[in-house]
């Protein structure tokens, strides 16, 4: 399937399994000018379906890999093989019937979601890797049940949705993304979700299918004694890949390939691992111990990148999610456990589809972290609010300066500086007191 990539430099890049970490390595490494290709091999052929969606929510080329193509001169391809081992000498994956040659080869450790049609699991008919019509495939389903309430889950409700069928998405909890996303925000994005057809479920989970005849799932039953008909079930918190032609575990050898001797370990050459505690790029600083899977697949774009200065500049502080036509983007280490030393001033407009919460310190009023739904602001703006410490007020009174042009309702930006100008000084009145309410405070 592979030639080998010595030739005038161009070097190809291979990833195993799918994840948040992989799709950033693919998306700093399309710039990557010493790269001839990238090619994605998936363990399911359900798994083409996943990468679509995550694709969809983090905004990385629509319809990336509806079929073999380029892009700014690199060749991309997704495939779905049943592979036997790595020849990590010759560089080169190992298949049932051919190989494809690598120079960079990425192990993306990281939970997919788990589909389910079928007793026999995840069985579906017509899906052929070499298909570029896959359309055809989800077809065979109208309703489907996704069972979670992550990003992913999401994700993958919205991008069902889109493609005709009927998504119903179910969770255990009472909250959408209950502890990276604040409950206001989640609010409104399940109010978005209602409005665009999707049913939500909440504090419910499946406690048995109901089975056809030749084995196919037909529909669920819930804990609370309801039924529901539908032909599709994910659980967003699937498994994890387990790369089932290598070893089942992790240990200090690596990962040892079927049949050989020789390994594929941290030292082997051009061969990492991303994902859940199993990054093995370059560390970047002692403050993060565990990097998060934006900045794993950064860091490791920018090693394979090497000498080459097209990722010298510094991984961009913001992070978008995009779903059910809303944009959600959070500046610098956003997240709803702060703490009591941190202060959160939010507003949301009127309509539901645009909210502002700026997170900073209750000590010395510095900016802390922005999260944003419906509304953009420039990355280097925020992040070097963030990076000086910067006082919340004059963050506040330059906010016009970080806009970018045209993208935002004139109308929007004066109304939440009055209502911070409003908020802040309650905050400051508590947190410095006029001599007369000492005074009174003494006495009551």
């Amino acid at each position: 399937m592979g030639a080998s990539s010595k030739q005038k430099g161009k070097k190809d890049l291979v990833l195993l399994g799918l994840g948040f970490s992989g799709l950033e390595l693919i998306r700093y490494s399309l710039l990557n000018p010493s790269l001839r290709s990238i090619t994605v091999i998936a363990e399911s052929r359900s798994d083409f379906f996943v990468l679509e969606a995550l694709c969809s929510l983090k905004s990385i080329a629509q319809g990336f890999f509806l079929s073999e193509g380029s892009f700014n001169t690199i060749r991309w391809k997704f495939l779905v093989e049943k592979l036997k081992r790595v020849d990590v000498d010759e560089k080169q994956i190992l298949f049932g019937e051919g190989s494809i040659s690598f120079d960079f080869l990425v192990l993306v450790n990281e939970c997919r979601p788990k589909f389910l049609t079928h007793t026999k699991g995840d069985l579906f008919p017509g899906l052929d890797h070499e298909d570029t019509n896959r359309d055809k495939t989800l077809g065979n389903f109208k309703r489907v049940v996704v069972c979670g309430n992550g990003f992913v889950a999401l994700a993958m409700a919205d991008y069902l949705l889109g493609k005709g069928l009927e998504p119903t998405l179910l969770t255990d909890q009472s909250v959408l993304i209950s502890v990276h996303f604040p409950q206001e925000e989640a609010c409104l994005l399940a109010k978005q979700f209602r409005n665009k057809g999707i049913k939500l479920l909440f504090n419910q989970e499946i406690s048995s299918y109901e089975v056809g005849l030749k084995g196919e799932i037909k529909g669920v039953h819930l804990r609370d004694g309801s039924q529901m008909a539908c032909e599709l079930v994910i659980y967003e918190n699937g498994t994890f890949g387990t790369f089932s032609w290598l070893c089942e575990h992790w240990h200090p050898g690596g990962y040892p390939c079927e049949g050989k001797d020789s390994g594929v370990n941290r030292s082997a050459e051009g061969i990492y691992v991303l994902g859940r505690k199993m990054y093995t790029g370059e560390t970047i600083a002692r403050d993060f111990p565990e990097l998060s899977f934006r900045e794993q697949g950064y860091q490791m774009a920018k090693n394979i990148a090497g000498s080459h200065a097209f990722l010298e500049a510094k991984s961009s502080c913001s992070n978008l999610f995009r779903v059910v036509g809303l944009e959600w983007v959070t500046y610098g280490d956003f997240s709803t456990l702060c703490g009591k030393d941190s202060q959160n001033f939010y507003w949301e407009h009127p309509s539901g589809r645009v909210s502002f919460r700026l997170v900073f310190d209750t000590s010395h009023f510095s900016v802390l972290a922005l999260g944003t739904l419906g509304m953009h602001f420039v990355p280097d703006f925020v992040e070097a609010a963030i990076q000086d410490k910067r006082h919340v007020s004059d963050f506040m009174a330059d906010l016009e300066k970080g806009v970018f042009a045209g993208k935002m309702d004139p109308e929007i930006l004066p109304k939440i500086t009055k209502a911070f100008s409003v908020e802040f000084r309650k905050i400051n009145r508590q947190k410095n007191p006029t001599f007369m309410h000492k005074l009174l405070d003494r006495f009551s």
